[in-house]
């Protein structure tokens, strides 16, 4: 289990590390991890009642429940003092991040208050389990009959479980039904998509480590969240299509990234985030024309926007181009906004 404590370098609330279990109740929410070793041998569904009243959360987990008992599933439920319910389904053959990620995008088309985030967090996602303390008091109570319970976690679910559910789930949320849990309306002229780095980053939530910011340092997560946003901007997205883009799970790495450093603080600081690169890109494009010496980024004409300690510095871009242009978009202290030929092709 993991015990949620307050971290002051962080501050918030984080569930740090990995404890036993007692005999005893602990005095703490505590949480049970969704992963092992890279896999998953449960389904966890976590439905928030943030924005939406506890009747609507209390049917779309039943609905979904009762989606995995027909199935060959043995669902385990259990609701909050708060009306935030879970869903816990014991698997008999572990799942991978990719089928859960197409599992729980399908599934928050037909439950819109199912929040993905802990769901597609390999290395933080985590869920408070029946019995344990809730974080604003009471107690976090099982709702199946507790011989149902144990029989569910003794035999587990049918085998075929996951295919079965990602069929079935192809059959009533089409590719072509729109998205009911975010607006999505694009800006004018279809955003571009990004570039392989950043759409690694999006998608997987990796980077080359021989990525450095400007002074030479290793990308860290900020870097790299941050890369993206800058590189969105640049192409024409808007905030709400980086939203779209992962509540439906399109973009997990970047979901990863943020929920397991700011957990439910994440849209704020990601809205945060995304105005300062909407800015500094909206800067460059129409930023005089200068050389500038990039330092360790080869021949490329950039603007460098640093992004130390929660601020930015503009350098300005020079006033050749190259024709890594194309590949050069705004980021963290090391990603780059091309020069003037390159800012207009970006432009359009």
């Amino acid at each position: 289990m993991r015990l949620r404590r307050y971290s002051r370098t962080q501050r918030r609330h984080v569930y740090p590390r990995d404890q036993r279990l007692t005999p005893t109740l602990p005095d703490r929410p505590a949480a049970l991890r969704l992963y092992s070793g890279g896999v998953g041998w449960a389904l966890g569904l976590d439905f928030d009642p943030k924005g939406h009243d506890a009747a609507t959360v209390a049917a779309h987990a039943n609905d979904a429940a009762q989606f995995f008992r027909q199935l060959g599933g043995r669902p385990i439920c259990d609701v909050a003092a708060s009306g935030g319910r879970h869903v816990w389904i014991p698997l008999a053959v572990p799942i991978t991040l990719d089928q859960v990620r197409q599992l729980v995008t399908a599934c928050r088309r037909l439950w819109p208050t199912l929040d993905i985030s802990p769901t597609v967090n390999p290395d933080e996602g985590c869920l408070t389990a029946p019995g344990s303390p809730c974080k604003d008091g009471g107690f976090r109570r099982l709702t199946t009959p507790l011989p149902e319970a144990y029989q569910a976690v003794t035999t587990r679910s049918a085998a075929d479980l996951v295919t079965r559910a990602l069929a079935r789930l192809a059959d009533l949320t089409p590719d072509h039904q729109p998205i009911t849990t975010t607006p999505h309306v694009l800006q004018a002229g279809r955003p571009r998509p990004l570039s392989p780095l950043h759409t690694a980053i999006a998608e997987q939530g990796v980077w080359p480590d021989s990525h450095t910011t400007h002074d030479g340092r290793p990308w860290t997560r900020s870097e790299a969240c941050y890369a993206v946003l800058c590189a969105a901007a640049a192409r024409g997205h808007t905030h709400t299509d980086v939203l779209h883009n992962l509540d439906t799970g399109r973009w997990s790495g970047l979901l990863t990234l943020y929920t397991g450093r700011y957990g439910p603080r994440w849209r704020r600081r990601l809205a945060a985030e995304w105005r300062k690169a909407h800015a500094a890109v909206s800067a460059s494009t129409h930023a005089p024309q200068a050389t500038h010496n990039t330092g360790g980024v080869g021949e490329r004409s950039l603007i460098v926007i640093s992004f130390v300690a929660g601020s930015r510095s503009h350098s300005q871009p020079s006033t050749s181009s190259s024709a890594e242009d194309k590949d050069t978009t705004p980021g963290c202290c090391c990603g780059g906004w091309p020069g003037s030929a390159g800012a207009s092709a970006a432009a359009t």
